[in-house]
């Protein structure tokens, strides 16, 4: 049981600092992209990375139900 909990703290920071990772790559590169542009090009970029973000959290969601076979 102490192994399980264990290794569950272990796996959970670790998603942790990869989420923070990407969040800070994200924020960087959109941050540099936006510097200087219009509204409306503005507006595209966002729309692209929200778009990026829905379909790795339907990728993460197909993967977090699936069931294992034995």
């Amino acid at each position: 049981m102490l192994y399980s909990i264990k290794s569950s703290i272990k796996w959970s920071l670790l998603i942790g600092f990869i989420t923070l990772l990407l969040s800070i790559g994200f924020t960087v590169v959109s941050t540099s992209v936006l510097a200087g542009v219009g509204w409306s090009a503005g507006m595209l970029v966002v729309f692209i990375i929200v778009i990026i973000v829905i379909l790795f959290d339907v990728i993460g969601l197909a993967a977090a139900t699936t069931e294992e076979t034995p």
